[in-house]
């Protein structure tokens, strides 16, 4: 009698993949940290320039990752995977401690220089109504 096998995948192997994912992210975040700018991204063009990034605190956010993409590798069989996720949460911690304007500027503020403008009136930018208005 010949039984059918099924290809199917291991709850293991999640952790893999996930551990796998994060280390490619601390490494893009470390490569970040260490380029010049306008390396990879050409310079932006806003209104009102945006805050400077701690480098440090960049390449703490990296390592932390790593250090976290260290503990789902482990396993259970790597005997260093508690101290690993250790010592990546605290260097996340610290590298988000040192860009906390930063990342508070790009994912919290959305376009506070439009908001500083007057009231327009319907027909477009610079026409705003001299007239009072109309009384009974």
């Amino acid at each position: 009698m010949i039984l059918e096998e099924r290809a199917t995948m291991r709850l293991e192997i999640l952790p893999l993949i996930a551990g796998a994912l994060i280390a490619l992210l601390g490494l893009g975040v470390i490569l970040d940290a260490t380029l010049a700018d306008y390396t990879l991204v050409p310079r932006e063009r806003r209104r009102r320039p945006r805050r400077e990034r701690d480098r440090a605190g960049e390449l703490m956010i990296g390592l932390g990752l790593l250090g976290m993409a260290g503990a789902f590798l482990g396993l259970d069989v790597w005997q260093y995977r508690i101290l690993s996720a250790i010592v990546g949460a605290l260097f996340l911690l610290v590298g988000l401690v040192r860009n906390r304007g930063y990342l508070g500027e790009v994912l919290g503020t959305r376009g506070p220089s439009r908001r500083a403008h007057p009231p327009m009136d319907e027909r477009g930018p610079g026409t705003e109504s001299k007239k009072p208005p109309p009384t009974r």
